[in-house]
Protein backbone atom coordinates (compact mmCIF):
# COMPACT_ATOMS: atom_id res chain seq x y z
CA UNK A 1 0.00 0.00 0.00
CA UNK A 2 2.92 2.38 0.94
CA UNK A 3 4.71 2.08 -2.41
CA UNK A 4 1.24 2.55 -4.42
CA UNK A 5 0.90 6.12 -2.55
CA UNK A 6 4.40 6.70 -3.58
CA UNK A 7 3.54 6.05 -7.09
CA UNK A 8 1.14 8.32 -7.40
CA UNK A 9 2.90 11.48 -5.93
CA UNK A 10 5.60 10.88 -8.23
CA UNK A 11 3.06 10.60 -11.38
CA UNK A 12 1.37 13.75 -9.91
CA UNK A 13 4.62 15.98 -10.01
CA UNK A 14 5.39 14.19 -13.28
CA UNK A 15 2.63 15.49 -14.65
CA UNK A 16 2.53 18.86 -13.11
CA UNK A 17 5.92 19.63 -14.37
CA UNK A 18 5.18 18.85 -17.84
CA UNK A 19 2.29 21.62 -17.72
CA UNK A 20 2.87 24.21 -21.01
CA UNK A 21 2.91 28.03 -20.12
CA UNK A 22 0.00 29.78 -21.22
CA UNK A 23 0.68 31.27 -25.03
CA UNK A 24 2.40 35.04 -25.45
CA UNK A 25 0.08 37.81 -25.87
CA UNK A 26 0.45 40.23 -28.65
CA UNK A 27 -0.53 43.81 -27.94
CA UNK A 28 -3.62 44.68 -29.46
CA UNK A 29 -4.35 47.10 -32.24
CA UNK A 30 -4.71 50.87 -30.93
CA UNK A 31 -8.21 52.17 -32.47
CA UNK A 32 -6.83 55.67 -34.22
CA UNK A 33 -7.50 59.30 -33.24
CA UNK A 34 -11.11 61.03 -33.90
CA UNK A 35 -10.82 64.47 -35.40
CA UNK A 36 -13.07 66.80 -36.61
CA UNK A 37 -12.76 70.85 -37.54
CA UNK A 38 -15.13 73.62 -37.83
CA UNK A 39 -13.92 76.86 -39.25
CA UNK A 40 -16.34 79.94 -39.14
CA UNK A 41 -16.84 83.99 -39.97
CA UNK A 42 -18.05 85.79 -36.53
CA UNK A 43 -19.41 88.79 -36.92
CA UNK A 44 -21.11 90.85 -34.83
CA UNK A 45 -24.10 93.22 -34.37
CA UNK A 46 -23.27 96.91 -33.56
CA UNK A 47 -24.33 98.00 -30.50
CA UNK A 48 -25.19 101.64 -32.37
CA UNK A 49 -28.64 101.89 -33.79
CA UNK A 50 -27.63 104.74 -36.76
CA UNK A 51 -31.55 105.47 -37.03
CA UNK A 52 -32.22 106.17 -33.62
CA UNK A 53 -28.96 108.38 -33.22
CA UNK A 54 -29.67 110.36 -35.66
CA UNK A 55 -32.31 113.36 -35.75
CA UNK A 56 -33.26 115.56 -38.86
CA UNK A 57 -35.63 118.51 -38.18
CA UNK A 58 -38.78 117.80 -40.26
CA UNK A 59 -39.33 121.92 -39.93
CA UNK A 60 -36.63 122.56 -42.66
CA UNK A 61 -36.43 121.86 -45.68
CA UNK A 62 -32.81 121.32 -46.75
CA UNK A 63 -32.35 122.43 -50.78
CA UNK A 64 -30.74 120.44 -53.47
CA UNK A 65 -27.19 122.45 -53.93
CA UNK A 66 -27.20 124.11 -50.33
CA UNK A 67 -23.25 125.25 -49.79
CA UNK A 68 -21.57 123.36 -46.50
CA UNK A 69 -18.35 123.83 -44.88
CA UNK A 70 -17.01 121.20 -42.55
CA UNK A 71 -15.83 122.74 -38.70
CA UNK A 72 -13.35 120.77 -37.07
CA UNK A 73 -12.86 120.24 -32.96
CA UNK A 74 -10.60 122.04 -30.95
CA UNK A 75 -7.67 119.65 -31.32
CA UNK A 76 -6.06 121.42 -28.38
CA UNK A 77 -8.97 120.73 -25.84
CA UNK A 78 -9.24 117.25 -27.36
CA UNK A 79 -5.75 116.73 -26.85
CA UNK A 80 -5.55 117.73 -23.39
CA UNK A 81 -8.68 115.55 -22.61
CA UNK A 82 -7.82 112.31 -24.27
CA UNK A 83 -3.95 112.13 -22.80
CA UNK A 84 -2.38 112.72 -26.27
CA UNK A 85 -4.88 110.77 -28.13
CA UNK A 86 -5.70 113.64 -30.37
CA UNK A 87 -7.72 114.89 -33.30
CA UNK A 88 -5.73 114.51 -36.26
CA UNK A 89 -6.81 116.39 -38.99
CA UNK A 90 -3.27 114.86 -40.67
CA UNK A 91 -4.04 111.43 -40.70
CA UNK A 92 -7.12 109.61 -40.03
CA UNK A 93 -9.48 112.42 -39.71
CA UNK A 94 -8.42 113.65 -43.38
CA UNK A 95 -9.72 109.73 -44.58
CA UNK A 96 -12.28 110.98 -42.89
CA UNK A 97 -13.06 114.25 -43.57
CA UNK A 98 -13.05 113.06 -47.47
CA UNK A 99 -15.50 110.40 -47.15
CA UNK A 100 -17.83 113.00 -45.18
CA UNK A 101 -17.28 115.82 -48.01
CA UNK A 102 -18.31 112.65 -50.73
CA UNK A 103 -21.23 111.55 -49.20
CA UNK A 104 -22.24 115.46 -48.68
CA UNK A 105 -21.70 115.90 -52.61
CA UNK A 106 -23.48 112.34 -52.81
CA UNK A 107 -26.28 113.52 -50.82
CA UNK A 108 -26.40 116.95 -53.35
CA UNK A 109 -24.89 119.21 -50.85
CA UNK A 110 -21.86 122.31 -52.30
CA UNK A 111 -19.32 121.31 -50.34
CA UNK A 112 -16.56 124.40 -49.72
CA UNK A 113 -13.48 124.40 -49.35
CA UNK A 114 -12.01 124.55 -45.47
CA UNK A 115 -8.72 126.02 -46.66
CA UNK A 116 -10.84 129.16 -48.35
CA UNK A 117 -12.21 130.18 -45.27
CA UNK A 118 -9.30 129.56 -43.21
CA UNK A 119 -7.80 132.23 -44.78
CA UNK A 120 -11.01 134.64 -44.49
CA UNK A 121 -10.59 134.05 -40.98
CA UNK A 122 -7.34 134.57 -40.64
CA UNK A 123 -7.61 138.09 -42.29
CA UNK A 124 -10.47 138.72 -39.77
CA UNK A 125 -8.58 138.42 -37.02
CA UNK A 126 -5.35 140.11 -38.82
CA UNK A 127 -7.90 143.11 -39.18
CA UNK A 128 -8.83 143.50 -35.77
CA UNK A 129 -4.49 142.73 -34.23
CA UNK A 130 -3.53 146.21 -35.07
CA UNK A 131 -0.59 146.88 -32.86
CA UNK A 132 -0.49 143.42 -31.46
CA UNK A 133 1.67 143.08 -29.07
CA UNK A 134 2.10 146.81 -27.91
CA UNK A 135 1.92 145.85 -23.99
CA UNK A 136 3.94 142.95 -24.55
CA UNK A 137 6.20 144.93 -21.63
CA UNK A 138 3.49 144.75 -19.19
CA UNK A 139 3.03 141.39 -18.90
CA UNK A 140 -0.02 141.11 -21.08
CA UNK A 141 -1.51 140.88 -25.01
CA UNK A 142 -4.29 143.45 -26.01
CA UNK A 143 -5.29 140.97 -28.08
CA UNK A 144 -7.01 138.92 -25.23
CA UNK A 145 -9.22 141.20 -24.56
CA UNK A 146 -12.25 143.32 -25.99
CA UNK A 147 -11.62 145.76 -28.02
CA UNK A 148 -14.31 147.84 -26.58
CA UNK A 149 -11.42 147.47 -23.36
CA UNK A 150 -8.45 148.68 -25.31
CA UNK A 151 -8.99 152.55 -24.28
CA UNK A 152 -9.32 151.73 -20.92
CA UNK A 153 -6.03 149.52 -21.23
CA UNK A 154 -3.90 152.82 -22.67
CA UNK A 155 -5.32 154.67 -19.78
CA UNK A 156 -4.19 152.43 -17.22
CA UNK A 157 -0.71 151.55 -18.36
CA UNK A 158 -0.20 155.49 -18.97
CA UNK A 159 -1.26 155.79 -15.38
CA UNK A 160 1.36 153.35 -14.20
CA UNK A 161 4.13 154.95 -16.59
CA UNK A 162 3.39 158.33 -14.77
CA UNK A 163 3.09 156.56 -11.40
CA UNK A 164 -0.02 157.93 -10.75
CA UNK A 165 -0.77 154.52 -9.50
CA UNK A 166 1.53 151.46 -8.27
CA UNK A 167 2.43 148.24 -10.20
CA UNK A 168 0.17 146.67 -7.36
CA UNK A 169 -3.03 148.54 -8.44
CA UNK A 170 -1.82 147.93 -11.73
CA UNK A 171 -2.46 144.86 -11.68
CA UNK A 172 -5.78 144.88 -9.42
CA UNK A 173 -7.38 146.61 -12.26
CA UNK A 174 -5.86 144.48 -15.16
CA UNK A 175 -7.55 141.74 -13.80
CA UNK A 176 -10.52 143.42 -13.31
CA UNK A 177 -10.97 144.02 -16.59
CA UNK A 178 -9.75 141.09 -17.84
CA UNK A 179 -12.69 139.19 -15.86
CA UNK A 180 -15.48 142.14 -17.59
CA UNK A 181 -14.75 141.43 -20.91
CA UNK A 182 -12.52 138.74 -22.52
CA UNK A 183 -12.09 139.15 -25.90
CA UNK A 184 -14.35 137.68 -28.74
CA UNK A 185 -13.52 134.79 -30.96
CA UNK A 186 -12.69 136.25 -34.18
CA UNK A 187 -10.71 138.74 -33.09
CA UNK A 188 -7.47 136.26 -31.56
CA UNK A 189 -5.02 135.17 -34.15
CA UNK A 190 -4.15 131.65 -34.33
CA UNK A 191 -0.34 130.19 -33.40
CA UNK A 192 1.38 128.63 -36.42
CA UNK A 193 -0.64 125.09 -36.93
CA UNK A 194 -3.36 125.54 -35.19
CA UNK A 195 -6.71 125.03 -37.00
CA UNK A 196 -9.13 128.08 -38.00
CA UNK A 197 -12.45 126.73 -38.32
CA UNK A 198 -12.10 125.07 -34.69
CA UNK A 199 -14.68 127.83 -33.04
CA UNK A 200 -18.18 127.34 -34.67
CA UNK A 201 -18.76 131.01 -33.67
CA UNK A 202 -16.15 132.16 -36.01
CA UNK A 203 -16.82 129.89 -38.83
CA UNK A 204 -20.80 131.01 -38.81
CA UNK A 205 -19.36 134.50 -39.03
CA UNK A 206 -17.58 133.67 -42.32
CA UNK A 207 -20.01 131.74 -43.98
CA UNK A 208 -22.24 134.62 -43.70
CA UNK A 209 -19.84 137.72 -44.07
CA UNK A 210 -17.38 136.33 -46.64
CA UNK A 211 -17.33 136.24 -50.47
CA UNK A 212 -17.70 132.53 -50.53
CA UNK A 213 -20.69 132.43 -48.09
CA UNK A 214 -22.10 128.78 -47.01
CA UNK A 215 -26.33 128.25 -46.26
CA UNK A 216 -24.63 125.31 -43.71
CA UNK A 217 -21.42 124.60 -41.37
CA UNK A 218 -21.13 120.85 -40.51
CA UNK A 219 -19.79 121.26 -36.93
CA UNK A 220 -17.83 118.19 -35.85
CA UNK A 221 -18.25 117.62 -31.89
CA UNK A 222 -16.50 114.32 -31.57
CA UNK A 223 -13.86 112.04 -33.28
CA UNK A 224 -12.26 109.26 -32.00
CA UNK A 225 -10.24 106.12 -33.72
CA UNK A 226 -8.58 105.18 -30.34
CA UNK A 227 -11.28 103.51 -28.96
CA UNK A 228 -11.48 100.13 -27.86
CA UNK A 229 -14.87 97.86 -27.63
CA UNK A 230 -14.43 94.72 -25.53
CA UNK A 231 -17.42 92.15 -26.48
CA UNK A 232 -18.30 88.46 -25.37
CA UNK A 233 -18.72 86.50 -28.75
CA UNK A 234 -21.46 83.90 -27.95
CA UNK A 235 -20.19 81.53 -30.14
CA UNK A 236 -23.53 79.43 -30.04
CA UNK A 237 -24.93 81.85 -32.21
CA UNK A 238 -22.85 80.35 -35.22
CA UNK A 239 -24.76 78.11 -37.22
CA UNK A 240 -21.50 76.38 -38.07
CA UNK A 241 -21.11 76.34 -34.40
CA UNK A 242 -24.23 74.76 -33.40
CA UNK A 243 -24.07 72.01 -36.32
CA UNK A 244 -20.44 70.72 -34.93
CA UNK A 245 -21.61 70.75 -31.32
CA UNK A 246 -24.19 68.62 -32.55
CA UNK A 247 -22.02 65.97 -33.74
CA UNK A 248 -19.87 66.07 -30.23
CA UNK A 249 -22.44 66.36 -27.92
CA UNK A 250 -20.00 64.72 -25.06
CA UNK A 251 -17.63 67.60 -25.24
CA UNK A 252 -20.65 69.84 -24.38
CA UNK A 253 -19.31 70.99 -20.39
CA UNK A 254 -15.82 72.09 -21.95
CA UNK A 255 -17.58 74.29 -24.86
CA UNK A 256 -19.71 75.58 -22.75
CA UNK A 257 -16.60 77.06 -20.48
CA UNK A 258 -15.50 78.85 -23.52
CA UNK A 259 -18.60 79.77 -25.29
CA UNK A 260 -18.42 83.19 -24.90
CA UNK A 261 -15.28 84.73 -26.75
CA UNK A 262 -13.32 87.64 -25.35
CA UNK A 263 -12.61 90.24 -27.76
CA UNK A 264 -11.17 93.46 -27.89
CA UNK A 265 -11.47 95.67 -31.15
CA UNK A 266 -10.92 99.47 -32.51
CA UNK A 267 -13.68 101.14 -32.61
CA UNK A 268 -14.46 104.74 -35.03
CA UNK A 269 -16.91 107.23 -33.16
CA UNK A 270 -18.01 110.35 -35.09
CA UNK A 271 -20.46 113.06 -33.22
CA UNK A 272 -21.32 116.20 -35.69
CA UNK A 273 -24.64 118.34 -36.26
CA UNK A 274 -25.78 120.33 -38.99
CA UNK A 275 -26.17 124.23 -38.84
CA UNK A 276 -28.58 127.00 -40.36
CA UNK A 277 -26.18 129.63 -41.05
CA UNK A 278 -28.63 132.59 -41.57
CA UNK A 279 -31.14 131.06 -38.60
CA UNK A 280 -28.47 129.51 -36.17
CA UNK A 281 -31.01 126.64 -36.48
CA UNK A 282 -29.73 123.09 -35.89
CA UNK A 283 -31.16 120.94 -38.90
CA UNK A 284 -29.73 117.60 -38.07
CA UNK A 285 -27.87 116.11 -35.47
CA UNK A 286 -26.18 112.67 -35.10
CA UNK A 287 -23.46 110.27 -34.08
CA UNK A 288 -22.48 106.84 -34.53
CA UNK A 289 -19.84 104.58 -33.68
CA UNK A 290 -18.73 101.41 -35.61
CA UNK A 291 -15.88 98.17 -35.01
CA UNK A 292 -13.67 96.21 -37.72
CA UNK A 293 -16.32 93.63 -36.29
CA UNK A 294 -19.46 95.42 -37.65
CA UNK A 295 -19.21 95.13 -40.93
CA UNK A 296 -17.62 92.93 -43.85
CA UNK A 297 -14.06 94.42 -44.93
CA UNK A 298 -12.12 92.09 -42.66
CA UNK A 299 -14.00 89.05 -41.28
CA UNK A 300 -12.41 87.12 -38.18
CA UNK A 301 -12.79 83.46 -39.11
CA UNK A 302 -12.03 81.09 -36.15
CA UNK A 303 -11.36 77.48 -35.54
CA UNK A 304 -13.07 74.78 -33.21
CA UNK A 305 -11.19 71.47 -33.67
CA UNK A 306 -12.79 68.28 -31.47
CA UNK A 307 -10.48 65.04 -30.91
CA UNK A 308 -11.30 61.59 -29.39
CA UNK A 309 -7.94 59.58 -28.73
CA UNK A 310 -7.40 56.38 -26.46
CA UNK A 311 -6.39 57.59 -22.65
CA UNK A 312 -5.16 54.29 -21.35
CA UNK A 313 -2.96 53.43 -23.46
CA UNK A 314 -0.01 53.03 -20.94
CA UNK A 315 -2.51 51.09 -19.06
CA UNK A 316 -3.00 48.19 -21.54
CA UNK A 317 0.71 47.66 -22.80
CA UNK A 318 1.82 47.29 -18.87
CA UNK A 319 -1.22 44.67 -18.63
CA UNK A 320 0.65 43.00 -21.82
CA UNK A 321 3.73 43.22 -20.68
CA UNK A 322 2.63 42.02 -17.26
CA UNK A 323 0.60 38.61 -18.82
CA UNK A 324 3.85 37.51 -21.06
CA UNK A 325 5.55 37.41 -18.11
CA UNK A 326 7.35 33.78 -17.46
CA UNK A 327 5.96 32.92 -13.90
CA UNK A 328 2.43 34.56 -14.23
CA UNK A 329 2.82 32.62 -18.28
CA UNK A 330 3.15 29.67 -15.90
CA UNK A 331 0.20 30.09 -14.12
CA UNK A 332 -2.54 30.90 -16.81
CA UNK A 333 -3.82 29.75 -19.72
CA UNK A 334 -3.95 31.03 -23.49
CA UNK A 335 -7.36 32.80 -22.98
CA UNK A 336 -6.79 36.05 -21.15
CA UNK A 337 -8.85 39.09 -21.15
CA UNK A 338 -7.39 42.44 -21.56
CA UNK A 339 -8.39 46.13 -19.97
CA UNK A 340 -11.13 47.48 -22.48
CA UNK A 341 -9.69 50.56 -24.39
CA UNK A 342 -10.66 54.27 -22.67
CA UNK A 343 -11.25 57.55 -24.39
CA UNK A 344 -10.81 61.36 -24.21
CA UNK A 345 -12.84 63.73 -25.69
CA UNK A 346 -11.20 67.42 -26.16
CA UNK A 347 -12.33 70.42 -28.01
CA UNK A 348 -9.62 72.59 -28.57
CA UNK A 349 -9.86 76.25 -29.41
CA UNK A 350 -11.40 78.42 -30.65
CA UNK A 351 -8.40 79.46 -32.57
CA UNK A 352 -7.82 82.52 -34.85
CA UNK A 353 -7.44 81.59 -38.83
CA UNK A 354 -7.75 84.83 -40.63
CA UNK A 355 -9.14 88.23 -40.98
CA UNK A 356 -9.73 90.26 -37.56
CA UNK A 357 -8.31 89.65 -34.42
CA UNK A 358 -9.59 90.18 -31.20
CA UNK A 359 -5.80 90.62 -29.53
CA UNK A 360 -3.98 94.03 -30.68
CA UNK A 361 -1.15 92.70 -29.25
CA UNK A 362 -1.28 90.14 -32.35
CA UNK A 363 -1.15 93.04 -34.74
CA UNK A 364 1.24 95.14 -36.31
CA UNK A 365 1.78 99.51 -36.40
CA UNK A 366 0.87 99.38 -40.09
CA UNK A 367 -2.28 97.00 -39.06
CA UNK A 368 -3.78 98.84 -36.86
CA UNK A 369 -3.26 101.74 -38.41
CA UNK A 370 -4.86 100.66 -41.60
CA UNK A 371 -7.92 99.64 -39.44
CA UNK A 372 -7.74 102.92 -38.62
CA UNK A 373 -8.49 104.65 -41.56
CA UNK A 374 -11.13 102.08 -42.78
CA UNK A 375 -12.80 102.66 -39.75
CA UNK A 376 -12.81 106.51 -39.91
CA UNK A 377 -13.99 106.50 -43.54
CA UNK A 378 -16.73 104.25 -42.88
CA UNK A 379 -18.31 105.71 -39.89
CA UNK A 380 -18.19 109.13 -41.54
CA UNK A 381 -20.05 107.52 -44.91
CA UNK A 382 -22.37 106.20 -42.60
CA UNK A 383 -23.54 108.83 -40.45
CA UNK A 384 -23.22 112.06 -43.02
CA UNK A 385 -25.59 109.70 -45.19
CA UNK A 386 -28.45 109.91 -43.23
CA UNK A 387 -28.66 113.88 -44.18
CA UNK A 388 -31.46 114.10 -46.13
CA UNK A 389 -31.68 116.59 -48.53
CA UNK A 390 -35.16 118.27 -50.39
CA UNK A 391 -38.10 116.38 -48.97
CA UNK A 392 -38.57 113.70 -47.05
Amino acid sequence: MKNKLVLIFALSITVVGCSSPGALISMPQVPAAQSDSVSFMVTTQSNENLTENVVQSRAFTIPVSSSVVIAVPDKKSIRQANNGNDFKTDGFFSAAEQQIERSLLRNGFQVKDRAKFEAILRDLRDARGVNAGRYTRYGFDERDFDPAMRPLLQRLTEQLDKKDITESEFYTQLEELRSKARISSESRSRGEGEDELTDISEVIRAASASDIQADYVLQIHEFQTLKLRDERINLFNFAPVREFMNRHTDVENQFVARQFYPCQSLEASLNAKLIHVKSGNVVWIGNHAATELDGNESPMNLELTYQRRVANLNQVREYVDYQNQPMVREQRGDIVSLPDWQYRADVIGPTHVSGANCKLEQRSDDEINQIRTNLSRRVATELISTIKVGNF
